[in-house]
């Protein structure tokens, strides 16, 4: 096996796996919180979160995105380095700016969300909002800089502390006020250990700078940023109609089910993050057939793993949630479902590939179509459906905006349709992760407790693993890189993996 494709895999691998380790603890915190909080509390928790998520990340405005594109064209330290605290200025610049809003008009967002705003929480919210936008800066930076170890580690360690501050707020009384405190002064610290853990280190590469003018900075931050903001907006455009439109006791279930499995976000963003570097390199070589290349392996990756989590996750959805969160919360099986579908178009980071190519009008134009879209029909279909509405109009308007996407690809890569993206080993691949159900389901007994789902689960990895290998969808190449990762010598420095 190449030597560049083992350390492509092996970076891949170090983010990943620290993405899913804060995924488990982000989680974990979850399901404290919603055991911890009687129901009435946690509604009130989970419109804080959706305001804090949506303030957050729309107030990036793709700042993070543009640094890791531009920190992995400039190999210099010094050039890198104002690149970072150019973006820190901008994001805390953005964080007062909507924090400031919040508190002014704290009155109107409280009486349009059913949020509590009073006393010292507004001010706690827009504590908790700088510090996201500050600490979202750090692990674009060191993955373009191609230091993904310490990304990882700082990936894993930064989601902590918010997560536990919100825990020991939820054991010792849970108020509204006290949960806030928490979670702002655990985001502090996450900013605390991003500034100490990203301070320049003499073992990163360096080399001929390439200039980055604060004009075409801003400018690629405004372009993307716009279709940033578009898309976040999109992303908890349901949630808010829920929060607005649907009845008040309601949210803190759709919350609870209104997600897509992280773990497709997850390996999309790390396993495109890794390869940009060198597809953007391919590309200013006008390699573009080593472009594409690179980019199909990544997908056929992703896909791998993201397919059968889709399958399994979608058929045993009612015994995961009534034994991770209680009967109580068994309505979020429906939304969920929902936004599952669609993980099968999860496979790969459309945006970041088609600002690669120099093409980011058509993610701000993907964007538009599908906010236009979720506006249109969102609000009609929760007003006809309830807080199945929203979900409905959420999953439609992604797949509308991804045949925008796809066709944008498509010019701008010069593909035909058939070759913009491996079909067939993706249809193979999602077909086998189904087809792997039939065992899991003869196993399962009518009312699947939690010994029984986590029997199911493991029949299920153990099918798929068997028909994927059988019917060539697993390769003897796939199968190396488990083998490394599971004995851990992807993360050793001096294994350089030139066989398999």
């Amino acid at each position: 096996m190449a030597t560049s494709q083992f350390e492509l895999a092996r970076s891949a691998a170090v983010l990943v796996t620290s993405r899913i380790a804060t995924m488990l603890c982000a989680w974990l915190a979850e399901v404290l919180l919603v055991r911890l909080l009687v129901p009435e509390q946690w509604e009130t928790l989970s419109r804080y979160l959706t305001v804090v998520a949506v303030l957050s990340t729309a107030g990036q405005l793709g700042i993070p995105d543009s640094l890791l594109v531009f920190a992995a064209r400039s190999p210099h330290r010094r050039e890198r380095t104002r690149l970072l605290l150019r973006s820190l200025a901008w994001l805390f610049m953005v964080g007062v700016v909507f924090g400031s809003a919040l508190v002014a008009f704290s009155g109107a967002l409280e009486q349009a969300l059913a949020v509590s705003l009073a006393g010292s929480a507004p001010w706690l919210l827009a504590a908790w909002i700088v510090a996201e936008l500050g600490w979202s800066a750090f692990v674009p930076y060191l993955v373009g800089g191609r230091r993904v170890r310490l990304a990882g580690l700082l990936a894993t360690l930064g989601r902590l502390p918010p997560g536990l501050g919100l825990v020991a707020a939820a054991w010792l009384a849970g108020t509204p006020e006290q949960l806030l405190l928490g979670a702002a002064s655990g985001a502090f610290a996450s900013l605390l250990m991003g500034v100490v853990l990203v301070l320049p280190s003499r073992s990163e590469a360096t080399g001929e700078g390439l200039p980055v003018s604060v004009s075409e900075h801003a400018k690629f931050v405004l372009l993307l940023g716009s279709s940033r903001l578009i898309g976040i907006l999109n992303a908890h455009l349901d949630k808010l109609l829920v929060m607005g439109l649907v009845a008040q006791a309601v949210h803190g279930v759709y919350y609870l089910g209104a997600f897509e499995l992280p773990l497709a976000a997850i390996l999309c963003s790390a396993v495109t993050s890794v390869i940009l570097p060198h597809a953007i390199a391919c590309w200013q070589r006008g390699e573009r057939d080593a472009f594409v290349a690179l980019w199909h392996v990544s997908m056929r990756s992703t896909a791998l793993v993201v397919y059968p989590a889709l399958c399994f996750a979608f058929a045993f959805a009612e015994p995961l949630f009534a034994t991770i969160y209680g009967d109580a919360y068994l309505d979020a099986v429906v939304p969920f479902r929902i936004f599952q579908l669609l993980l099968v178009h999860r496979i790969t980071n459309y945006g970041l590939i088609l600002q690669a190519v120099g093409n980011a009008r058509a993610v701000l134009a993907a964007s538009l179509v599908m906010l236009s879209v979720h506006a249109v029909l969102g609000p009609v279909l929760a007003r006809q459906l309830g807080f199945v509405g929203p979900a409905i109009a959420a999953a439609f308007s992604v797949c509308v905006s991804s045949l925008v996407t796809f066709q944008a690809l498509r010019r701008s890569l010069a593909l035909s349709w058939p070759r913009l993206l491996p079909w067939a080993f993706l249809a193979r691949t999602l077909l086998v992760s189904t087809v792997s159900l039939v065992p899991a389901w003869l196993v399962t007994p009518a009312q699947p407790g939690p010994v029984a789902t986590l029997l199911a689960l493991l029949v299920y990895v153990g099918t798929y693993a068997g028909v994927a290998s059988w019917f060539g969808v697993l390769t003897r190449n796939d199968w190396y890189f488990v083998r490394e990762l599971v004995t851990l010598r992807f993360f050793a420095s001096s294994h350089r993996g030139d066989g398999a």
